[in-house]
C-alpha cells in the first residue's frame, strides 16, 4: 500500500460515523457494534503503519487495551472519543509527511530483530547460522540505503553490488558512508559468504562472528 492509498484509508476511517445511543434517563454511549467495528479497523490501520513502540500505538494501547477485556466498555464516550483523538493525531502525522520516517522506523526494527536472532544463535555457538543471518540483515540495510538514495546496480542485488553502488556514489561526490566503512562491509560480506557457501569448512570463532554482529549493529545505527 503506497502513501496515497494509506492516506485515503485513514481518511475513510476518520470520517466514519458511529451512532450514539441515549437512555430514557439521558445517559449516552455509542452503539456497541459500530464502536467495536470502528475500533477494530482503526487499530488495524495503526498497526499496519506505525511500529509497535511508536507513541501512537502506546497511546492507543493505554486507552483501549485494558477495556478490550470487557467489550461493554468499548462503547463509552470517554473511550471512543479518546481513541478517535489518537487516530486523528496519527492521521495528521501521515498528512504532514511523516510516513517516510515511520516506514524507516519499522525497517530499522526488523533489521535489529535479525541481528538479535544472530546474536542469540552465536551465543549458542551456532556460528554458521549467526553469520548468515547477520549478513542478511546487512544486505537488507544496504538495499534500504540504496533505495533511499535512489542508487542503481547491475544484475541481482547483493552485499557486494550494493556496496559497489555506494562506492560509485561516493566517487561522484555523494558520500553515504566512508571508504573505511565500505571496507568493513566488504569484510562482513566475505564472512557471510564463507558461512553460506562453505558451511562445512567455516572456521570463524564465536568471537569473530560476535564482532561482526556488533559492527553491523553500529553501522546500521550510524547510517539510517
Amino acid at each position: 500500500m503506497n502513501r496515497d492509498e494509506t492516506l485515503k484509508w485513514f481518511e475513510e476511517i476518520a470520517r466514519k460515523p458511529i451512532q450514539m445511543v441515549q437512555s430514557s434517563m439521558g445517559q449516552k454511549w455509542y452503539d456497541q457494534n459500530e464502536a467495536v467495528a470502528w475500533l477494530t479497523e482503526a487499530h488495524s490501520a495503526l498497526e499496519s503503519v506505525f511500529p509497535p513502540g511508536h507513541p501512537v500505538n502506546r497511546s492507543w494501547q493505554s486507552i483501549v487495551g485494558s477495556a478490550a477485556k470487557h467489550p461493554s466498555n468499548l462503547s463509552t464516550l470517554d473511550l471512543v472519543d479518546g481513541a478517535r483523538g489518537v487516530f486523528r493525531s496519527a492521521h495528521d502525522q501521515l498528512k504532514n509527511g511523516r510516513l517516510g520516517s515511520i516506514a524507516d522506523g519499522i525497517f530499522a526494527e526488523s533489521v535489529s530483530e535479525l541481528l538479535d536472532q544472530a546474536q542469540a544463535l552465536n551465543d549458542k555457538n551456532y556460528v554458521v547460522a549467526a553469520a548468515v543471518i547477520a549478513g542478511g540483515a546487512l544486505e537488507s540495510h544496504l538495499l534500504h540505503l540504496c533505495r533511499k538514495s535512489q542508487l542503481t546496480w547491475s544484475g541481482d542485488g547483493s552485499i557486494e553490488k550494493y556496496n559497489g553502488a555506494m562506492g560509485q556514489a561516493r566517487n561522484a561526490g555523494t558520500e553515504i558512508y566512508s571508504v573505511t566503512y565500505g571496507k568493513m562491509v566488504t569484510a562482513w560480506g566475505g564472512i557471510r559468504n564463507e558461512a553460506a557457501h562453505a558451511p562445512a569448512s567455516f572456521a570463524r570463532s564465536p568471537q569473530e562472528v560476535g564482532s561482526m554482529i556488533l559492527g553491523i549493529r553500529e553501522f546500521v545505527a550510524r547510517h539510517e
